[in-house]
């Protein structure tokens, strides 16, 4: 009876520390995890042989493959900049977001100051040269660290 119930707790616990997900990355790395959550632009999951949650990019993340039912969840679509028209695609993200992500190139840019624009029209354009800077360098992804007309910066990144 004794071994019984060895037997049943080893096939439980085995169970619950199993490799239950495959993450696939757009840049075609796989990661064999144990899957949490998805919340707001982050994907939750801990390592096979850890409790520790890890996080990435939801960006970074082309499906994640569930093993047991071989089912399979897209979670991003991988972004191609072709045209110049295509920098609306290029994403503004933070810099927690970017987790998974490669860092790529600092970009920066000048806007001079147009007489009767407000603020808020102003970062809008800001943010608009920046996107075609990104697309420029090949860049999907921008982390916009300073926002000033005299001043524009962002860090790039990509698969």
């Amino acid at each position: 009876m004794k071994n019984l119930l060895t037997a049943i707790a080893v096939v439980l616990t085995t169970q619950l520390f199993a490799q239950t997900h495959e993450i696939v990355k757009h840049n075609g790395e796989k990661l064999e995890v144990n899957f949490i959550k998805t919340e707001g632009n982050l994907v939750y999951y801990s390592l096979p042989s850890s409790a520790e949650e890890k996080k990435i990019s939801r960006y970074a993340v082309a499906q994640l493959n569930e093993k047991s039912k071989n089912n399979s969840q897209i979670i991003s679509k991988k972004i191609s900049l072709i045209n110049k028209s295509d920098y609306n695609k290029v994403i503004v993200l933070k810099e927690s977001e970017t987790i998974g992500l490669t860092k790529s190139n600092d970009l920066k840019g000048f806007l001079g100051k147009i007489k009767g624009e407000t603020r808020w029209s102003m970062a809008e354009m800001g943010e608009k040269r920046l996107k075609q800077n990104a697309l420029k360098k090949g860049n999907q992804f921008i982390v916009i660290t300073s926002n000033k007309t005299d001043n524009l910066k962002a860090i790039g990144y990509t698969y």
